[in-house]
């Protein structure tokens, strides 16, 4: 009989619960309307009322494979690192603060098997493969664990509650009429051009990335992509460029 995994496989409702309680502690006006999350202040918040030691100007340096380490979670000190390598990063450092909080929030009350995750003793290091948006269903006990932490990080971000709230006020504006708040993609110009406008929306309020904004509103159902991106004859795609 296999090993039973020491990682529960929390439901998405189970994480944006967890999220939208974070919100909600912190401020309950950011379930309400749409604006960027403070993650910086809520860390600030963190440290004064839970203690919680947040560290950004440290590098991390590699794993034992060599790898770049961009976050870390330590449970037994509730500590939070992000290598200063992405400071300069404001959509990337945010999602990587996002997803090591998720660890602490999610994972640290947990009795974890750290040699089946392969981490040190009640740390958590992770290297670019590990802090990603991912749509791919995961497999191991570490894919598991990042996958949560990775969605908390988005839940947390681009809050379920406003997120179509903000689709649909830009798309009032576009003159939209239709199943406000669920954009439509595909080949046509107009729905092409409402998807930008109402992208660089989304990249304004909230800060995210594109491909986080992109997977996030997918799982939420507010985007369907129907673009066929082999729309050119069959002779022009087997044609050398």
């Amino acid at each position: 009989m296999p090993k039973q995994s020491s990682v529960p496989h929390l439901s998405r409702n189970d994480i944006e619960l967890k999220a939208e309680e974070l919100l909600e502690w912190f401020d309950p006006q950011r379930l309400k309307e749409p604006s960027l999350t403070p993650i910086a202040e809520i860390s600030q918040r963190m440290a004064k009322e839970f203690g919680v030691t947040f560290i950004f100007t440290e590098p991390l340096g590699e794993t034992e494979a060599g790898k770049k380490i961009l976050g870390s979670c330590h449970f037994p000190s509730r500590t939070i690192q992000v290598d200063p390598v992405l400071l300069s990063n404001g959509p990337r450092f945010n999602f990587t603060l996002a997803h090591e909080i998720g660890h602490l929030i999610l994972h640290r009350k947990l009795r974890l098997d750290f040699e089946e995750l392969d981490t040190p003793m009640g740390h958590i290091r992770d290297n670019r493969s590990h802090i990603r948006a991912s749509r791919h269903r995961p497999r191991t006990a570490r894919d598991w664990l990042e996958w949560q932490a990775d969605y908390f990080a988005a839940a947390l971000l681009l809050p379920r509650a406003t997120v179509r709230q903000s689709i649909a006020a830009k798309q009032v504006e576009l003159g939209v009429n239709r199943r406000l708040g669920v954009l439509y993609l595909d080949n046509q110009h107009m729905n092409r051009y409402t998807y930008q406008v109402v992208l660089r929306h989304l990249l304004f309020v909230y800060q995210a990335s594109r491909t986080v904004i992109n997977i996030r509103l997918k799982g939420l159902g507010l985007l369907e992509d129907h673009q066929n991106f082999n729309v050119r004859h069959i002779t022009q795609l087997l044609r050398d460029e």
